[in-house]
């Protein structure tokens, strides 16, 4: 009996381990490098989500997503509106109502993303993502592994 028990103290922490480093981190995102896209007013512009997923059972643990909604324009100022889900739910600390005057220079940028727009009107926006952290790997890649 004692042998048993101390199989099962000793094992239990090595299983759990395992169960750990079965786990991987995804990236996914709704844009391509240098390819005229259109949203209109309400309309998603671009969307990052980055999922966490156990690979033994392929359950989703997580979820973290990051949007760009177009908003219209008023004179040459657009507005764009951020918001960040976590699990799927919206976290009303991380929303963020963003204003650009495309005036002078048709390229916005926010966290490292710069967009190129192309067109505004108070109904849509035709736009170029130019440059983005997501590129470095393809939508759907898995871009961390526990294993």
């Amino acid at each position: 009996m004692k042998v048993i028990l101390l199989f099962a103290i000793v094992s239990l922490p090595i299983v759990l381990l395992g169960c750990g480093l079965a786990n991987s981190h995804y990236l996914t995102y709704n844009f391509e490098k240098d390819k005229v896209m259109v949203a209109n007013v309400g309309a998603e512009m671009l969307n990052w989500t980055e999922m966490y997923k156990n690979d033994v059972y392929g359950t989703v643990l997580g979820t973290f997503a990051q949007t760009l909604t177009y908003s219209g324009k008023q004179g040459q100022v657009i507005k764009v509106f951020y918001r960040e889900e976590s699990n799927g739910y919206a976290r009303p600390s991380f929303t963020q109502e963003l204003t650009y005057d495309i005036s002078d220079d048709p390229v916005i940028t926010f966290r490292n993303t710069k967009i190129k727009v192309v067109e505004a009107t108070n109904s849509l926006i035709k736009f170029v993502v130019l440059e983005s952290p997501a590129y470095q790997y393809k939508s759907g890649d898995k871009i961390k592994s526990g294993r």
